[in-house]
């Protein structure tokens, strides 16, 4: 999970700091291809069976449980934490290009 943050993070940035839209359309599709290649190569190489079984795997509980009604305070804080992070990487590195995004955009709409 933190590979993947962290590749969403850095091409972001990458994706920002390009000046074409030539390259935003290329760089984007290599952005896409690059978080789905682990994807992509667990259904070519495993059989059916394996990867059934894997969406069968339940989830480790840890911790306790919340005995009051409503959210955990560390699952709002988590869910704060993600709105903020998300918020800071469009201003920082999305605002500051919005005219190549917009292009990209109208020239693939």
């Amino acid at each position: 999970m933190a590979v993947l943050f962290w590749l969403a993070i850095v091409g972001c940035e990458y994706l920002a700091e390009t000046a074409s839209l030539q390259d935003i359309v290329l760089n984007s599709l290599a952005l896409a291809f690059v978080i789905d290649v682990d994807e992509l190569l667990a259904h070519v190489l495993l059989s059916r069976r394996t990867l059934k079984l894997i969406g069968q795997i339940q989830p480790i509980h840890s911790g306790r449980a919340w005995k009051h009604p409503g959210c955990a305070p560390m699952d709002i804080f988590r869910y704060l934490l993600c709105m903020l992070l998300i918020l800071f990487s469009c201003f920082y590195w999305l605002w500051p290009f919005s005219n190549y995004v917009t292009a990209a955009a109208n020239a693939l709409c």
